[in-house]
């Protein structure tokens, strides 16, 4: 019987950690983009003379990943109206906890590698959406893949739970060589259980199996 209990308590402490993992802290599909300001995103465009912000999809260029054709988020040479300006469009997140050790995925696509094409992804740990409060790039590229292409991104680890925002920030120094970029199904996952835990649960699946041994012993 104490075989029975121990091995439902490792079960229950598989269980519960697969559940924990599979409730992700962030995520967002980009089926609207007209709808993200009201849910606290934030889109500041410091190209030179700025034109164009962060846009909805064109299926006419390519799909979506996931979801209907047009549900990914876009931004393209148009960023900066002036000849050979410098691109620097951002699109940045509401405020999200975050402690630490989360994962940050998304899927990133440029239409022809020819082109300059770039994205960072940053971090604010003060929860400002001020540019100046990101840091340097957690993640970037100078020329993004023509195809989707799946990016995952550590937090860093924090001293304490921080209100914390995420930037991704188009990025080309011409925007005659810039075209056209999309992010899709973005998703900020929690911390994995700690394995000393389930660990905990297979000592006590072995403690009981030898307590069983030796009462079986003894009977004979």
């Amino acid at each position: 019987m104490r075989l029975t209990v121990a091995a439902l308590g490792v079960l229950v402490v598989m269980t519960t950690g697969n559940a924990r993992a599979s409730t992700l802290v962030f995520s967002e599909g980009f089926d609207s983009l007209s709808a993200l300001p009201a849910a606290g995103w934030v889109f500041t465009n410091l190209s030179a003379s700025p034109s164009q912000a962060w846009f909805q999809g064109n299926a006419g260029v390519f799909n979506a990943l996931a979801g209907a054709a047009n549900s990914y988020a876009a931004a393209n040479f148009l960023s900066s109206g002036a000849v050979n300006g410098t691109v620097a469009n951002w699109m940045i997140t509401p405020q999200i906890n975050l402690a630490g050790g989360e994962t940050i995925t998304f899927q990133v696509r440029s239409e022809d590698v020819a082109f300059a094409d770039g994205l960072e992804l940053r971090l604010s740990l003060t929860g400002s959406s001020d540019t100046t409060a990101f840091s340097a790039p957690l993640w970037s590229t100078a020329a993004a893949a023509a195809g989707w292409t799946a990016v995952s991104v550590l937090v860093p680890v924090q001293a304490s739970p921080v209100l914390a925002r995420m930037a991704f920030v188009y990025k080309s120094p011409d925007a005659l060589t810039a075209n056209y970029i999309g992010i899709d199904s973005l998703a900020v996952a929690p911390i994995p259980e700690p394995a000393s835990v389930v660990l905990l649960g297979l000592g006590l699946v072995g403690l009981a199996t030898r307590r069983r041994w030796a009462a079986c012993k003894e009977v004979l």
